[in-house]
């Protein structure tokens, strides 16, 4: 039986026995090399015991997945970037364009929960100048592989075959950024992947990702984060970013803030009821 069986056979006994995980149960740190290989190995023994931590609410931070420049010399390119072109919005439909979009207090309305940020959205069907997907798609097959898809599932196709992968990455600016707490869609993609390209103390000082235990406390991991490092965890487990720099002045023209690189793959905007995330104004109630 090929990896992709076994851990899609391993997810799947275990979604018909338990109910959504809601909650953080633990954090745990491994390098990225040491979780690719054991994905790979496809040992009995750990696909069912990662499967089983995974959907427990444990939340994994993966050192050392992508190179520490790719993720400087990326954000620098995407700030020139984005003062050189308009904001704007594609829906994800044949043909989209890589675009990018700031989404302020006004703009977060039009989505499904509060989320203050500066957007640059990417395809895999669109020139790839800046080697996004050349350098996401090695590891981002691994997790794929560890949420019981095939390695490559989805990289081909376009919005008329329903679900799509796209590549987000998010400048949380100083003094505004933010996302309540949500829970994300997990049928297409089992796996959330965070990747850092900045770390609290140095590029920002305040606020970052949290996480929702069983005692309803928001649970901070930004300073186990490096850049470079990657975080998966199950998308229901409730989650959000505090907000970055409270206090600071908000300046959309600097690229001040936290940045995060998130690879997903997407219901488009073809399919009649696309999977999406929803915002949990109280925890207690879920």
């Amino acid at each position: 039986m090929g990896v992709i069986s076994l851990f899609a056979k391993a997810w799947k006994e275990i979604e018909e026995e338990r109910p959504l995980p809601r909650r953080l149960r633990q954090l745990k740190i491994l390098s990225f090399e040491e979780m690719k290989q054991k994905v790979l190995e496809q040992d009995p023994l750990f696909v069912s015991s990662i499967v089983d931590s995974l959907y427990s609410g444990d939340v994994y931070i993966l050192k050392g997945a992508f190179p520490v420049n790719f993720f400087v010399r990326l954000r620098q390119q995407l700030f020139e970037d984005g003062k050189n072109k308009p904001s704007e919005f594609y829906p994800m439909l044949e043909g989209a364009p890589n675009y990018h979009r700031v989404i302020d207090e006004e703009i977060t309305k039009k989505y499904t929960f509060e989320s203050i940020k500066h957007s640059h959205y990417f395809f895999p069907w669109n020139p790839d100048p800046y080697h996004i997907f050349s350098t996401a798609y090695p590891r981002w097959r691994v997790i794929k592989q560890l949420s019981g898809l095939r390695a490559d599932e989805y990289e081909h196709n376009t919005p008329k075959d329903g679900i799509v992968d796209r590549l987000q990455i998010v400048q949380y600016p100083s003094g505004a950024g933010r996302i309540e707490t949500h829970s994300d869609p997990y049928q297409a993609q089992r796996l959330i992947i965070s990747c850092f390209m900045t770390k609290r103390g140095k590029d920002y000082m305040k606020g970052g990702v949290y996480f929702i235990n069983a005692q309803n406390e928001k649970v901070d991991c930004e300073d186990l984060i490096d850049v470079g490092d990657m975080q998966i965890y199950f998308p229901t487990i409730l989650h959000g970013v505090e907000m970055i720099d409270v206090g600071t002045t908000l300046d959309w023209n600097s690229p001040a803030g936290r940045w995060w690189f998130g690879p997903f793959s997407n219901s488009s905007n073809q399919v009649d009821q696309r999977y999406t995330g929803y915002g949990v104004k109280d925890t207690n109630k879920i």
